[in-house]
């Protein structure tokens, strides 16, 4: 059996000081041969998500905000993480690559476990971002939608003593609430709380279901237009704000 320790190559990783995973796993660019295409799945990468995920943690890093991260280094046609392992839209489940394509899964799984337990560990509670981009059908898309599996991925309440934060009732979601105010004040957004038109596909994958209704967590799903993604005002907006909204869910951690 290949050792996890060579598997490493095919991720770029990182420790944090503060409990905040970053997950993005649909940007990989490497293709091995050894390891055959997925007969049935997403054929594309996730455009641009790998280069703006190590763009936000370097800059995350140069104001000392030090989060957990991985991301997948390996193209999705190869091995699809957010899909369950055992399906035909994971991995090829017929090639002889099955048994190293499973491992490379399963390591990113075990990656992320690791980084929010060790939140856990250390805070007492996480909050999980799973980033993704998705291209608009038709121009009334959202530009930003939230994925939590309406609601079943945000187990971390706090009180809420701040208007201009998006709340339920007198309590906001961590992480959440805070992301998704900043990202509000520039780009339509849904919120992923209850079924929308637009929301159904986006709720939350195999990545984001890990954490349905797991205690001292908060995981989103976060998917972002491929317009944003193109346009370099878009996405110069969306990373100031996410930065931003980084620094307030920091701020708040003792409250």
């Amino acid at each position: 059996m290949r050792s996890l320790v060579n598997l490493e190559r095919y991720f770029e990783s990182g420790s944090g000081e503060l409990p905040i995973v970053f997950s993005s796993p649909h940007g990989g660019y490497k293709r091995p041969r050894k390891i055959k295409d997925i007969v049935n799945g997403a054929k594309f990468a996730d455009r641009a998500t790998y280069l703006i995920s190590r763009y936000l943690i370097d800059r995350l890093l140069k104001e000392k905000i030090e989060i957990f991260y991985i991301f997948s280094k390996i193209h999705r046609n190869k091995i699809d993480f957010n899909r369950p392992p055992n399906t035909n839209n994971a991995l090829n489940q017929d090639a002889n690559s099955k048994k190293e394509a499973k491992q490379i899964h399963s390591y990113y799984h075990q990656q992320i476990q690791s980084f929010v337990s060790k939140s856990i560990e250390k805070y007492g509670i996480c909050f999980f971002i799973d980033f993704h981009g998705f291209t608009k059908p038709f121009e009334e898309y959202p530009d930003i939608i939230f994925g939590n599996l309406f609601g079943n991925t945000l187990n971390i309440r706090k009180r809420l003593d701040d208007d201009n934060l998006d709340g339920e009732g007198n309590f906001y979601y961590w992480g959440y609430s805070e992301l998704l105010t900043s990202l509000k004040k520039h780009f339509k957004t849904d919120d992923g709380l209850g079924i929308t038109d637009y929301n159904l596909a986006y709720s939350g994958g195999y990545i984001t279901y890990q954490f349905y209704e797991r205690k001292f967590v908060n995981a989103i799903q976060l998917e972002i237009s491929l317009e944003i993604r193109k346009n370099l005002n878009s996405l110069k907006k969306f990373s100031n704000e996410f930065i931003a909204s980084i620094n307030e869910v920091t701020n708040r951690l003792n409250y």
